[in-house]
């Protein structure tokens, strides 16, 4: 059964929305024989990657380490650098090295994402064409993709560590907010996984979190992508939105409603 979207932060005093229609995908659930292959595939993959990479790109990348470390430790007056700081600045540069190279191999599952983030954006387009208004500008059909294709990398890496067995449900309304003017797709994905708290995130612009890992693509897809993005449960959901037309021929236009971190 499909869940009711709650009110987006911004539209508090709008009212409730028209929906013009929706639409709703699923991936992973794997059972059975299909699972139990779509595991031996992943693993045989990763064997394969791992052996290739400490094979062929490892060598160098280690080499680049060495060189590196022996610079960062050079002090002044060419004093004797201790070995413990060589280790800690190589140490330093094989966290980055095998951040850089993560094994992200999600098989089958993958490729239906992908046919599912561009089913999303035939969709979209359809409805507005069923309403007379212009098909999504390349730009937005960019930005909705790219915000799709993150979001959903979340789910199936981190939400569900790669188990073809788990579900993502992707939930898409076009909708209209009347006091704003504007179409609005509404995008909502869930996942089965443990979820995470999104109020303790860190701010990767932070000059403290430069180096880390993680956060960047859910500050892009906030910021850039969309028009908002929140995790309104216990971070196994994500919902987000973006205008993609306008109503109300001969009305002012109204400014899409500020981004904002609040649930």
């Amino acid at each position: 059964m499909v869940q009711e979207f709650p009110n987006l932060p911004g539209f508090m005093d709008t009212g409730e929305p028209l929906i013009y229609d929706e639409q709703t995908w699923q991936c992973g659930g794997l059972t059975n024989g299909e699972l139990a292959a779509e595991r031996a595939e992943i693993i045989k993959y990763d064997e394969e990657w791992e052996r290739n990479l400490w094979e062929n790109d490892a060598p160098m990348y280690f080499d680049t380490f060495l060189d590196q470390a022996a610079r960062d430790a050079q002090v002044a007056d060419n004093e004797t650098v201790s070995d413990d700081l060589v280790t800690a600045i190589i140490n330093f540069y094989v966290e980055d090295f095998m951040r850089e190279y993560r094994n992200s191999f999600c098989g089958k599952i993958d490729k239906d994402l992908e046919r599912i983030q561009k089913e999303i954006i035939v969709f979209i387009n359809k409805v507005l064409v069923g309403m007379c208004l212009n098909l999504l500008s390349d730009e937005d059909q960019g930005n909705v993709g790219t915000a799709l294709a993150e979001l959903h990398k979340n789910a199936i890496l981190h939400g569900h560590c790669r188990d073809p067995e788990r579900v993502i449900t992707t939930n898409v309304q076009v909708l209209t907010y009347p006091v704003h003017n504007g179409i609005y797709s509404v995008i909502r994905i869930e996942d089965e996984g443990d979820g995470f708290d999104y109020e303790k995130m860190v701010d990767p612009t932070q000059e403290a979190h430069l180096e880390d890992a993680m956060g960047r693509g859910i500050l892009m897809t906030r910021e850039i992508f969309t028009d908002g993005l929140v995790y309104p449960t216990d971070g196994s959901v994500a919902l987000m939105w973006k205008k993609v037309g306008e109503t109300g021929v001969g009305k002012s236009k109204t400014e899409t409603p500020k981004r904002t971190l609040s649930p």
